[in-house]
């Protein structure tokens, strides 16, 4: 058996192939799509582990061609996450959707490929009367409402991938996960790994009073993914959420574990326009027109995610996949303290002192 993780540097990527080592057969060969510029880190970011690496560009078709030589099944985890102005449109459809056009295109053709499971996200989707319980009945279909850049890139990337796995009569399933919590988060991309790390530092000032979101255990959603490999039906969805937390929950939550003061709490509208005019003020007072270089922790974009507050129904999941979704908080003590350990987040004395680490069990 040959597999090929895209994105299996990134957060959900480096988990799943860590979760692939310890559940496949000896035999398996593990094929992890990289980016040439990654090469030097890998020592740091996977060890020893038994890993095939291969050099290539979703956005490039001969790459992806010369990728899919020999694979069986493909586990599609990369993409640009926009949340919070992070990515261009431009940059979000050339990686997000061209290349999941390439990919399953050279799936297609490749004469080899079975199966392709693709990491999506939950806030493309809605239930039928479009509440904010979400439902993952059914074959995919996505909202309606598409209200950012980064959810109509992540719809047209799904829809290309089914276009061209359906014409080719290949095996396509989608897991919608919802904020990734856990370790493995190298590169400090998502919003939700630079709001555990502003809150820990200190440099978080303010919180919303009401308001929260769904949150998926990184390790969870692996074995998700894997089960949806080897049980989702075709075509289908499956939505990947632990629980969904208020923002006064997370944050209570880093703050215990880290010794951090809380950040003030404001009420969510006050905070949305603070945030509308700090986008406003960079791009007319001081001319920043380019998108953020690094995650933000609380933005435009994230701050309606916090204020729609959605429930995730996790049952047909559960069900169908043989997955049990617990509480997240393990993932989340997890998560701060892999950042400690490795530096990525770093307290006063007092605070480190005060607050050894811990593992839930």
């Amino acid at each position: 058996m040959n597999i090929l993780v895209t994105g299996s540097t990134g957060h959900v990527g480096s988990n799943l192939v860590r979760a692939l080592v310890d559940h496949c057969k000896p035999s398996t060969k593990i094929n992890c799509l990289i980016l040439k510029h990654e090469e030097k880190h890998l020592k740091k970011w996977f060890g020893n582990l038994p890993l095939n690496f291969i050099a290539g560009d979703l956005t490039n078709y001969k790459s992806m061609q010369s990728a899919m030589k020999g694979i069986d099944q493909i586990y599609h985890c990369a993409g640009l996450v926009g949340i919070n102005q992070t990515q261009t449109m431009k940059d979000m459809w050339k990686v997000n959707v061209l290349g999941s056009r390439n990919l399953s295109k050279a799936a297609v053709n490749s004469g080899t490929v079975q199966k392709m499971v693709q990491v999506s996200t939950c806030h493309i989707l809605q239930d039928e009367n479009g509440s904010d319980f979400v439902t993952n009945e059914g074959l995919y279909d996505p909202c309606d409402e598409i209200h950012t850049e980064y959810d109509i890139v992540k719809t047209l990337a799904d829809l290309e991938s089914m276009k061209f796995m359906a014409r080719g009569g290949l095996d396509l399933c989608f897991v919608h996960p919802s904020g990734v919590i856990g370790k493995y988060d190298w590169k400090l991309n998502g919003h939700i790994s630079q709001t555990i790390k502003d809150c820990a530092e200190g440099k978080l000032p303010c919180m919303p009073s009401s308001g929260g979101s769904g949150f998926v255990s990184a390790e969870d959603l692996a074995h998700v993914l894997i089960a949806t490999m080897e049980r989702g039906k075709k075509f289908h969805r499956y939505l990947a959420s632990n629980e969904t937390l208020s923002v006064v929950e997370l944050l209570g939550i880093i703050s215990r574990e880290t010794g951090c003061k809380l950040p003030r709490k404001l009420p969510l509208s006050f905070i949305e326009k603070l945030a509308t005019c700090k986008d406003w003020i960079n791009k007319n007072v001081f001319n920043v027109n380019k998108r953020w270089k690094q995650a933000q922790s609380f933005g435009r974009e994230s701050l309606g995610i916090v204020r729609a507050q959605i429930e995730y129904d996790k049952s047909v999941t559960e069900r169908e996949l043989g997955i049990k979704l617990g509480s997240i908080e393990k993932s989340i003590v997890q998560q701060i303290n892999w950042m400690r350990e490795i530096g990525l987040v770093k307290l006063k004395k007092n605070m480190k002192q005060s607050t050894p680490i811990r593992v839930l069990v």
